[in-house]
């Protein structure tokens, strides 16, 4: 009878301990979902304006497509470098509004704000030399000087696009991330009005091609940033965040943040320089081999940008639970992170593999174009789970405040094993654009399970 009592008890021990992880796995799935899902829509309108430019410029003209694509590898290293240092911003708000110091968060926003402008101001003044830069890059003549142009006109907007960062990495901090999603969304629709006018030459305008993209760009950086601006400091309860209180420029009292932000340069230049180096391979093939490679890149952006907003929600809910020492909830919220953005990624690979005519059909209307992208489409499919999951753990370990040690990890995947694996099988082993696609698979395997293995590790000491 006691043994009995004894197995009845035990088993209903562990019913209850089983209901009580999986209420909590379902709480965490729903908190990061909320949080999550204006964020993705806003980090997708980011890049579904890049696709639209893409589409939109493909169907002009295969050349067009290409001074476009090169463009983009001077201002990807750029933009990615100085968000890189700019976020620390996001972590540091999240901490704040964990514990419940309001005031602090709206000082991180203007220190941050101060920090991009100064970072930022002399990027227009480098992108002057667009053509040379391309020239240095062992790009043809014809090529470096159409996509010079296009630098140009994109360099005039990164000091717009890192204050628009700083500012909807405030909104996200405080779990504020819907705004910022709205006026994402009239974005794109005004980003296609533009693209429509300047690309095609409508309205009295004459046809720009990858130039007016660039120009189309330039506008809706600057829509997004008034309107975010005059967003936050109208807020209702601005003075909760201290929104019209200019903070004093101590410089070591956010040195932890500037830290971060180092660190996450790092690792996030280190991706961005090498996806960069690949486009400049893919120049070297041709030019349909670059068009090519360019669409299937932005369709991986696309589709990142949904890892991506789960992994800055992921970020906030684990600097959340950091921030109060509630280790056991920090774990539970990066492994649900990393599970929920598996499933969105897998889901997203298999439409990519069915579908990859109607996908490449969509970018262009060059028959050889469209012949080129279709296998590359559906070999791209195979690594989404990885490479969204690399940039979801990488932001989950910020949230936890480590810093090094994943940049570290991310730039020895990318410098390591990428930039020599790609050029190994796409120029050496005459592989072309399937050779640098193989290894961005083999790189961001490497990656999200390093990352994994260091967040488990953290996760263990946090709990002795």
């Amino acid at each position: 009878m006691f043994s009995l009592s004894k197995l009845l008890t035990n088993i209903l021990r562990i019913i209850l301990q089983n209901n009580s992880k999986i209420s909590q796995i379902k709480n965490h799935i729903f908190e990061l979902i909320k949080l999550a899902i204006p964020v993705i829509i806003a980090r997708i309108g980011i890049v579904s304006m890049e696709f639209a430019d893409t589409l939109m410029v493909g169907r002009l003209s295969a050349a067009e497509l290409a001074y476009q694509g090169i463009a983009y590898v001077p201002i990807l290293i750029l933009d990615v470098i100085l968000l890189g240092l700019l976020n620390g911003t996001l972590v540091m708000i999240a901490k704040f509004f964990g514990s419940k110091e309001y005031k602090e968060c709206g000082a991180v926003l203007w220190r941050s704000a101060m920090y991009a402008f100064l970072l930022s101001v002399t990027a227009p003044l480098v992108c002057v030399f667009g053509e040379e830069i391309l020239l240095l890059t062992g790009q043809t003549p014809e090529l470096s000087k159409g996509g010079g142009i296009v630098v140009f006109i994109l360099g005039i907007g990164v000091p717009l696009t890192m204050l628009h960062f700083v500012a909807v990495s405030f909104l996200e901090g405080i779990s504020r991330p819907t705004p910022a999603m709205i006026m994402m969304i009239i974005a794109n629709i005004l980003n296609v009005f533009l693209n429509w006018v300047f690309i095609y030459g409508n309205l009295g305008f004459e046809s720009m091609g990858a130039v007016g993209s660039a120009l189309a760009t330039v506008g809706i950086k600057i829509f997004l940033l008034i309107s975010i601006i005059i967003y936050i400091f109208n807020m209702k309860d601005h003075e909760k965040y201290g929104i019209k209180i200019k903070p004093k420029w101590n410089w070591n009292s956010w040195k932890f943040q500037r830290k971060l932000g180092y660190a996450s340069a790092v690792g996030v230049g280190a991706e961005a320089t090498a996806f960069a180096t690949l486009s400049i391979f893919a120049g070297w093939i041709g030019i349909i081999p670059l068009g090519a490679y360019s669409i299937v890149f932005n369709l991986l952006a696309l589709i990142f940008m949904i890892a991506l907003g789960l992994g800055i929600a992921s970020s906030v809910r684990v600097s959340y639970a950091h921030g109060t020492h509630d280790y056991k909830n920090m774990a539970f919220a990066g492994w649900t992170g990393l599970g929920v953005n598996s499933v969105m990624m897998l889901s997203c690979g298999v439409i990519t593999f069915c579908f990859p005519e109607i996908i490449a059909n969509a970018y262009a209307n060059d028959s050889e174009l469209i012949s080129a992208t279709i296998p590359l489409v559906v070999f791209a499919s195979y690594f989404f789970v990885f490479d969204g999951g690399q940039g979801v753990m990488a932001n989950i370990l910020r949230g936890r405040g480590d810093a090094w040690i994943p940049a570290v990890i991310q730039a020895f995947a990318y410098f390591g094993v990428l930039i020599p694996l790609s050029y190994y099988l796409a120029i050496l082993q005459n592989r072309g654009v399937m050779g640098l696609l193989e290894a961005i698979l083999i790189a961001s395997i490497f990656s999200v399970t390093t990352l994994s293995l260091r967040f488990h590790r953290l996760c263990v000491m946090d709990r002795k």
